[in-house]
């Protein structure tokens, strides 16, 4: 059991999952309910988000987006990092959205 998941990994391979999605922290269902866009709580969610990753020690954490929601992103200083197919529906692209989390702007000489 780890503090970011209440899963039990079972066997190697789950085990090997959990670690791989834990090396590289990803944003999933980040979301502000339409009635209260423009608040800034989609901003403070950003950036407690960015607090996590940054306090377990990673360099980065990644948004696979919605496309409506580029826009926020880049506001957040995340630049786009090309995309993938959504899961939901075929055929559409998600743009996907690195951004340097405050460790990786203590020490921008090393590698991510």
């Amino acid at each position: 059991m780890t503090p970011e998941s209440d899963e039990i990994a079972t066997s190697s391979a789950e085990q090997e999952e959990l670690r791989a999605r834990l090396a590289f922290p990803e944003a999933v269902h980040l979301f502000v309910e339409p009635d209260c866009v423009g608040q800034g709580i989609g901003r403070a969610l950003w950036q407690h988000a960015l607090a996590i990753a940054a306090g377990l020690g990673h360099r980065t954490l990644t948004v696979v987006a919605d496309p409506n929601a580029a826009g926020f992103y880049r506001r957040m200083g995340a630049e786009p990092a090309g995309g993938q197919a959504s899961d939901l529906e075929p055929g559409r692209i998600l743009p996907v959205f690195p951004a340097a989390t405050a460790v990786a702007l203590a020490a921008p000489g090393q590698s991510v």
